[in-house]
């Protein structure tokens, strides 16, 4: 099997853009077809959750992730001069006193803090 490094991508939406960003970085061929209705990125796209809320952890390698994720998106909202990362606090009502005392203990720990205020 020859590889000779051309990518056909459709959907111009971040993840689409993204990827054919990284593969263009890597200068390799890239053909990306869009309709310009992609609305999975303006609607739900990157709603990134640091916790999981039913027993209080952290997300799978949240701590590398998040980093990662808002230096990524700052610079491709540079390149593409749109602004689309934002981030916003969630806000959830506890389901039962002892998930109320969980996240109590758990957001003054140094490994949660960050993440739980």
């Amino acid at each position: 099997m020859t590889n000779n490094n051309r990518h056909l991508i459709v959907g111009g939406g971040i993840a689409g853009i993204s990827l054919a960003l990284h593969f263009i970085e890597r200068q390799q061929d890239v053909l990306l077809i869009s309709n310009r209705e992609n609305y999975s990125s303006l609607i739900a796209a990157g709603i990134v959750n640091p916790l999981v809320f039913r027993r209080m952890t952290k997300s799978w390698r949240v701590d590398e992730l998040i980093p990662y994720a808002i230096e990524y998106y700052t610079a491709l909202e540079e390149k593409m001069r749109q602004k689309f990362f934002h981030e916003i606090t969630i806000r959830r009502f506890f389901s039962s006193e002892q998930e109320k005392e969980l996240w109590l203990k758990k957001q003054y720990s140094d490994e949660y803090n960050s993440y739980m205020h």
